[in-house]
């Protein structure tokens, strides 16, 4: 298939940074707290696409998150985690534009999640993103898995949820999906 995964991602990135500008202006530092989140360098993220329904029915639509990680200049092997704060709904199969929903406009600590150098594995797993993303939009316009390199998939996504500490937040948003990846 032809499908430009990175101009998809493109224009999911152009439409959170839109939204992010507003969000990140209201995180203000409260005076004598270096632990509240207005201290913390925070930025937006996005995760891969999340199918709208797991198996696939054919629709083509996914759902991309964008969510808050951000530096505190207290932690240096780390980072800490905000919230998932919007979704994007994009469809493949239509061509529509990318319809973005705000899920919670305050920026609040979650937890933290320890970053480290990635292994040569995860390396490797990493670099397939955009086939295995092009595979997950291909595979949600039709009604069956065929052509889905399932070992690829379950791989890349569990290696992104174990990467990021996001899982929780997506996996009840997706539980079909999250039950077929089995990630450990």
């Amino acid at each position: 298939m032809g499908m430009d995964v990175q101009k998809i991602r493109a224009e999911v990135d152009k439409v959170i940074q839109a939204q992010w500008v507003e969000i990140a202006k209201a995180i203000p530092p409260v005076p004598g707290d270096p632990g509240s989140p207005g201290w913390i360098s925070w930025e937006y993220r996005i995760s891969p696409p999340f199918p709208e329904t797991w198996p696939p029915k054919g629709t083509g639509r996914v759902f991309y998150y964008a969510y808050a990680a951000g530096r505190e200049l207290s932690i240096v092997d780390g980072e800490r985690l905000g919230p998932v704060w919007a979704r994007v709904a994009v469809n493949a199969k239509t061509g529509s534009p990318p319809h973005v929903e705000i899920l919670t406009r305050e920026i609040k600590i979650l937890g933290t999640v320890g970053v480290r150098p990635l292994t040569n594995d995860e390396v490797r797993i990493f670099q397939q993103g955009d086939a295995v993303e092009k595979q997950i939009h291909a595979v949600l316009s039709q009604t069956d898995l065929k052509g889905l390199d399932a070992k690829a998939v379950r791989g890349y996504y569990c290696a992104w949820c174990q990467n990021t500490g996001m899982d929780e937040q997506i996996r009840k948003l997706h539980p079909e999906f999250f039950k077929w990846l089995s990630c450990p």
